[in-house]
This record gives structure tokens, sequence and C-alpha cells, in this order.
């Protein structure tokens, strides 16, 4: 920022939100005396406040204090900001230097302050911030008991509505989490405390609704002390996520029927060694990701999901029939990164009610259950992905009666599809990307009269695209790339009254042919809207609208 800035003597507000490169402020800022409003948001590289900044006596928002290493740029100086008000992140508290003294003199400021929403961060840990970024000013060595000290002087008062620790390094959290006086909290965020072993008492906040504790290394039961004693624990709460809890071992709750009763959606991810969780008599969203086997096994008590999502599994070689049977008023399931998981199970038919399907780097997975496919009679999208195993799908693909998009990606032992893609009758987008062993097309697939968009991308051995494509009579787009086996165009292209959009790419002899008013073929394309052609041979791209229509 210009020095000159300071100069502006009226000047009420400044919005610097989103200065991603901006790294201080004039040292004569303290000199805008009437600034009411400093907007510094999402300013990653901002690393120090200037100097005095507490002269700032009619400031109301200041979004971001960050604490400094001397006299002039510590703690003290926000303490002098008497009108602040809204909400109010303070970074770098391992700044702090001893405050035994004055204590009494931060939690009476805090307590005075309306802030609706508080975050509390020490170290590097906050968004967009690494250690390369500090100056060199050095900051102390961490201390536990000085970061213990420093969180008890900063309890909120019972305004607060959202509240942030990240980075805390003591052994245990502040009383003042553990007491009344925060009945407004709707949120709570706990960000790598790693030295914590255990969980403030979150159960009995009344309209507690998302949940976030991320990075706690050192807890490893998780049980009355966090939900409290008592019936009716997370009565509000919506939405918990646990991340990254290598040594959680145990979760358990005193009585869980009365527990999470309005819990929506649940993240367990990284928690390698949690074996069991508790029952969430109305949980719709379930994300497992990077957690032991027999957390699936235990997910299969539950019975009210909508959404699953079962992510980067090694050691998982099944799922549970129990677990589909239970859910049979799921909507989308997501099954990602399952090393070893080599088949799903029959009771995929009792999903009756499922809209999305995704499959995704399931490298041992060889087929897909023909039972299992009857009864997705609901199924409007199905994706496959890196599934490298699979060499064909499965006829009982023929029941997927509603089914609307169909994406298969990277399954390199793909040889064929089944021919009763007639029976798909509501498929309007077709996406085929690098199945290097795919031969053809579906005779099937020309029946599909609603059919709108295909794709196909990096298929070597496709030589053509059949002639009966003129009978995909609605179809508006199609794509080609990096299909250099395929030479022409059929002659029924021309007769596709409906395409708007042509591209190819990468595919030497189209290219070639179909070269702007050159070759043979270009009246089977010179209708088409929108049409590209890339010639990697030739370097050049050209965006081609056809004299009928204006592009």
């Amino acid at each position: 920022m210009p020095a000159t800035i300071c100069d502006l003597c009226n000047l009420q507000t400044l919005n610097l939100s989103n200065c991603s490169e901006l790294r201080e402020l004039p040292r004569g800022t303290a000199r805008l005396i009437r600034l009411r409003h400093l907007h510094i948001d999402n300013c990653a590289k901002l690393y120090y406040m200037p100097p005095s900044i507490g002269n700032l006596c009619q400031l109301r928002t200041l979004p971001v204090f960050i604490v400094g290493c001397k006299i002039e740029d510590d703690i003290t100086e926000l303490l002098r900001l008497s009108n602040l008000q809204g909400k109010l992140k303070i970074t770098h508290l391992e700044r702090v230097r001893s405050i035994y003294d004055g204590h009494m003199y931060i939690m009476s400021w805090m307590s005075l302050r309306n802030f609706y929403s508080l975050e509390l961060l020490w170290g590097n840990v906050d968004e967009g911030k690494s250690a390369s970024n500090t100056s060199s000013r050095q900051s102390p060595r961490r201390n536990p008991l000085a970061d213990l000290e420093v969180c008890n002087c900063l309890k909120p008062n019972h305004y607060i509505r959202k509240l942030s620790i990240k980075g805390y390094s003591g052994e245990t959290f502040p009383d003042w989490m553990n007491m009344s006086g925060l009945e407004n909290l709707t949120q709570v965020n706990l960000i790598n405390c790693e030295n914590c072993e255990s969980l403030p008492t979150l159960g009995k906040l009344p309209v507690l609704k998302i949940l976030n504790i991320q990075g706690m290394h050192s807890i490893i039961n998780i049980g009355v002390e966090f939900s409290g004693e008592g019936d009716r624990s997370f009565s509000s709460l919506k939405e918990l996520t646990l991340r990254d809890f290598p040594e959680l071992k145990t979760w358990s709750i005193v009585d869980s029927a009365e527990a999470f009763i309005c819990l929506d959606k649940l993240i367990i991810t990284e928690c390698p060694l949690l074996r069991s969780m508790p029952w969430f008599p109305r949980l719709q969203y379930l994300e497992l990701q990077k957690c032991n086997q027999l957390i699936v096994r235990s997910a299969s008590e539950l019975n009210t999901l909508s959404t699953l999502v079962i992510d980067f599994f090694q050691d998982l070689f099944f799922l549970p029939k129990k677990l589909l049977q239970n859910n049979s008023r799921l909507k989308s399931l997501k099954i990602g990164c399952c090393e070893k998981l080599e088949t799903l199970p029959h009771g995929l038919k009792s999903l009756t009610s499922l809209e999305n399907l995704e499959i995704v780097e399931c490298p041992s997975l060889i087929c897909l259950p023909e039972e299992g496919m009857e009864g997705l009679c609901s199924l409007r999208s199905f994706s496959i992905e890196n599934c490298a195993g699979l060499t064909s799908l499965p006829m009982g693909m023929k029941h997927l009666t509603a089914l609307d998009n169909l994406t298969i990606m990277s399954c390199s032992n793909l040889v064929h599809l089944p021919d009763n893609f007639h029976c798909l009758v509501e498929l309007r987008s077709v996406t085929i990307i690098n199945c290097e062993k795919l031969t053809s097309l579906p005779e099937g697939m020309q029946h599909l009269k609603k059919l709108q968009i295909l794709e196909l991308r990096m298929c070597p051995k496709l030589t053509e695209l059949p002639n009966w494509v003129e009978h995909l009579v609605s179809l508006r787009s199609l794509a080609i790339s990096q299909c250099p086996n395929i030479r022409s165009l059929p002659e029924g292209l021309g007769r596709l009254s409906a395409l708007q959009h042509l591209s190819i790419r990468d595919c030497p002899d189209l290219e070639h042919h179909y070269e702007r008013g050159k070759g043979e073929g270009w009246e089977k394309i010179s209708h088409v809207p929108y049409t590209y052609v890339e010639s990697s041979a030739l370097q050049q791209r050209q965006h081609i609208a056809s004299t009928s229509q204006n592009p």
C-alpha cells in the first residue's frame, strides 16, 4: 500500500479484502483516526499489523488482528480498540508474552465485546498461510502452558455464535469451554490442537448445529467428557466432522438413543484405529475415508442414509450386504479408492431409490453383479472410473431404465459394452474416455432417441463411428479426440438436424478430412453451427461456424 493513503484524514472505510499479495500496511495507518472499518479478510501474506493501531479509537470493524512481537504491535494494541464488534480473528497468539499481570484486563475486554464470531489461531495453521510466510522476526517457541493461559483469558461473551480454535498446543482446553455461558454457539471448529488429550464438553450446547474437529493427535478415546452426562446430548447438532485422529480407538455415548437426534451429516476420515461408532437415529449423509474397514461394518446398523461415501480403504475386500439392505432409501452411493474391493454385493438390488452411483479407482473390481442391477430402477447417473480389472459391464444394465447420464473413464481392460443399450430409453449423455481396449460401440445404442451428448476420447482401438449414428435424432453435441483410428465420419451425420456442436481433436485422418472447406467430407459437417477442429499435425486450431447460422 502506498504511504500516501495515510494522508486521507477523513477516511472511514478501507477495504483490502482478498488482496492475496498484500504483505504490509503503511506504518502511518494509525494516523487514520476517523477510520471505522478496516477490512483485511483473506490477506494471506499479511504478517504484522501496523504499529500503534490501537490509536484508531473509532474502529468498529477489524476482522483480523495479527499479534506482533514488539510492544507497538502486540496484543495490547488490540485491547485499546474498545468499539470493535462483529467478527474477530486473532492470529499468531504464540507471540503473546507473559500475561499473568494482565489476564484480568484481557478477560474484561473480551466480556464487553459484542462478537458473533471469534477465531483464535496459533502458528501458521490458517488457510493460505505457511511457514514460508514468516518474516525475519521469528515467533517464540511454543509453550503448552502459556497457550493454556492465553486461551483462558480469551473467553468470549454469551453473544458468540461461531468459535474456532486452531493450532492450540495446550494439553487441555480452557475451563470456559466446559461451562455455561456459551449457550448461543451454533458452530465450533477445533483444528490441529495436537496435544489435547480429551475433547471439551460440547454435548450440552443447546443450539450447536455444526461441529468440525480435525488434527487431534493425542486423543485415544471419546466418551462422556465430550457428550456430557445425562440424556439428549448434541440435541441440535446437524453436521459433525472428525478428521485426522490417528490414535483414536473408541467412541462411545452413554445413551445413544437420546443423543444426536438431529444429526444429518457425519464425516469420519483418517481415523485408522477407530473400529466402531455410535448409532445415529436420523443420519442422512455418511462419509468414511481412510479408516479401519471394521467401521464400515459398524455403519451397517444405520438405516436412514440417503448418501453414502466410502473412500480410500486399502483393506476393504467387500461391502457388507446388510449395509445396503438396511439403507434401501439410499439415493447416492460413491465407492472410491478401495484397492482390494473385488465385487459389490447382490444387495445392491435393494437400492430401489438410488439415483447416483459412482465407482472410482477400484482396480481389483472384476465385475458388477448381474442380479445387483435389477433393482436400480431409479438410477439416473452412473459413473465408473479407473477400474482396470473390469473387462465388461453386466447385461443387467438393461434394468437401468431411468438412466440419464453414463460415464466410463480409464477402464483400461474394458473390451466391450453390453448390446442391450436399447433398454436405456432415458439416456441423454454418454461419455467414454481412456478405454484403450474398447473396439466398438454397441449397436443397441442406435435406439437411444433421447441421447443428446456423445463424447469419445482416448479410445485408440475404435476404428469407426457406426453408420447408425444417424438414428440418434436428438444428438446435439459430438466430441471425438485422440481416437487415431477413426478415419472418417458416417454419411448419416449430415442428417442429424439437432446437432449443434462437433469437436474433433488429435485424430489426424479426421483433421485432414474435415479442414474448413476442404476434403470430400466437408459437406457432412458444414451444417453444424459450431465445429471445432484441432490439428495437432499442423499445430493449428479452427473454430468453424456454418454460413447459414450466426456463431
